[in-house]
């Protein structure tokens, strides 16, 4: 416990050409289910992130997400994609995470057991997804499932 500072899961690890008609990110984070310790790192950046971003949407006008492409632009601007981008930038900071060598989305692929990177516990996509039947998440009963977000058929494959 006094080694992890944050613990998250993987929300899709899709292995098909085209997951950029689906997903922000080749491998996302998932940002809806999270533990952290007060104050860490990552928190504070997601924040400023986001905000910053808003705020730029703000000055032009352009808060309405009523348009094409909404499910995208959402995990882009507050969702898995930003959620995503701010820890693989925190791994990739030696100075906070004191790693010295390039983390990527394909040190996470495919993965079946939690991983420990600096002091961020990384959680397989059965951790937080399970049952839904594709990239490798496993059933509802493995011991690793712990929480199961009902997604709006997000997950069906056509």
């Amino acid at each position: 416990p006094n080694e992890i500072g944050l613990i998250i899961g993987i929300e899709s690890d899709p292995d098909t050409p085209d997951w950029r008609k689906t997903y922000a990110r080749r491998l996302q984070f998932c940002q809806w289910a999270i533990q952290a310790k007060p104050g860490h790192p990552i928190l504070r950046e997601i924040i400023s992130q986001i905000t910053e971003f808003t705020l730029d949407r703000a000055k032009i006008n352009n808060l309405d997400l009523s348009t094409k492409n909404t499910n995208l632009d959402i995990m882009r601007w507050t969702g898995a994609g930003v959620w995503t981008d701010v820890i693989f930038t925190y791994f990739n900071d030696y100075v906070q995470s004191g790693i010295y060598s390039k983390v990527t989305w394909k040190d996470f692929t495919k993965l079946e057991v939690p991983k420990l990177v600096s002091d961020v516990l990384v959680l397989p996509i059965t951790s937080f997804s399970p049952g839904i039947g594709i990239m490798g998440a496993k059933d509802e009963d493995d011991p690793l499932a712990f929480v199961k977000h009902y997604f709006e058929n997000i997950w069906k494959e056509s």
